[in-house]
């Protein structure tokens, strides 16, 4: 991801922290409901960042979260992405690694049976 150039820079990289979490406040306000989709990417993108900048244990709550809100409506794609950040938090954590692990391989495993799925990568 575009973060990978902020690893060396940790200020640059607190920066984009904080300004992630500004965004977030900002689209809270206006409307949670209409805007949820932008919402969770800002969140997924602070999760994101936090994750690069070696935060996990802020990182997995709010990754966990979106997580969450991307199983409900079905957006199989960026749950697996989500998933894949938090992956990097469980490294300490052997059996939760396992089980984050199998999650995404079930999704795209998934997304190559599933006919309507599986028209996303073609």
């Amino acid at each position: 991801s575009k973060l990978r150039r902020l690893e060396g820079k940790p200020e640059l990289l607190e920066k984009a922290i904080q300004e992630f979490r500004r965004g977030e406040k900002f689209l809270f306000r206006l409307s949670r409901s209409r805007i949820m989709g932008e919402l969770l990417e800002i969140r997924f993108r602070l999760g994101e960042s936090l994750v690069a900048a070696s935060r996990f244990s802020e990182a997995q709550p709010i990754l966990s979260a979106v997580r969450d809100e991307r199983v409900k409506i079905a957006d199989w794609h960026n749950e697996a992405r989500t998933l894949e950040l938090l992956l990097k938090c469980a490294t300490d954590d052997p059996s939760e690694l396992t089980k984050r692990a199998q999650q995404v391989k079930d999704i795209y495993e998934d997304a190559l049976t599933n006919e309507s799925k599986r028209s996303r990568f073609v």
